[in-house]
């Protein structure tokens, strides 16, 4: 997913709405020594904490409605915050 669609689905005062002053706070990771070295960037952090609520959302969805074809549909109608008051409760079959 390119790096304009996240920021179309998560409306300002969204709970997974990431501003640019935040995207500019992140910090240059360095160079890593070892593979066993983490970086703690609280900013970075906190980004990864609302991208990883977004997920749990498009995830709750897909479980509720599994048809990524209408979970889609709705994150571009009403994005993350109205997801779940679009997609109704289906129970189906793939075989």
């Amino acid at each position: 997913m390119s790096f304009y669609k996240p920021k179309t689905l998560f409306a300002p005062g969204s709970d997974c709405y990431i501003s640019p002053e935040l995207i500019t706070g992140i910090q240059l990771l360095p160079e890593k020594e070892s593979k066993r070295m983490t970086v703690i960037d609280p900013i970075r952090q906190q980004i990864v904490d609302k991208f990883s609520r977004a997920e749990a959302v498009v995830k709750h969805a897909f479980v509720v409605h599994p048809n990524f074809n209408d979970v889609a549909a709705g994150l571009l109608e009403v994005g993350l915050d109205g997801l779940l008051d679009r997609i109704t409760l289906t129970v189906g079959s793939y075989f």
